[in-house]
């Protein structure tokens, strides 16, 4: 918050959102233009311009050229969520002894 107080440039980054909408359960990804919507379950997607439709009236199709880019980025944030569920959160050995340590006496790994 502290850069965008002094008035810099806040880091480009997409907004993920998950959410159960009827009957379905569905996430999205925003990345300040388009908006991919994928409902998990019945592995169905659409996407929006929200610069050129804010209302979300006009689905876009897949042969959108940002159509496939949105749809990978929202389903690898979706598998980083359910590893990250299931304590699959990163490769220990990348971790140094001492952060180890820290982690494991925090319950945080085994």
């Amino acid at each position: 918050m502290f850069p965008l107080l002094d008035g810099k440039k806040r880091p480009d980054r997409a907004s993920y959102m998950e959410f159960n909408l009827f009957n379905g359960q569905q996430c999205a990804l925003f990345d300040g233009r388009y908006k991919v919507v994928w409902d998990f379950r019945r592995n169905r997607a659409f996407m929006y311009d929200l610069k050129e439709d804010p209302q979300e009236l006009t689905k876009l199709g897949k042969e959108h050229p940002m159509y496939e880019g949105m749809l990978k980025r929202v389903k690898a944030r979706r598998e980083e969520l359910a590893r990250q569920a299931k304590g699959k959160v990163f490769d220990k050995s990348a971790l140094s002894q001492e952060a180890a340590d820290a982690l494991k006496s925090l319950g945080y790994i085994k």
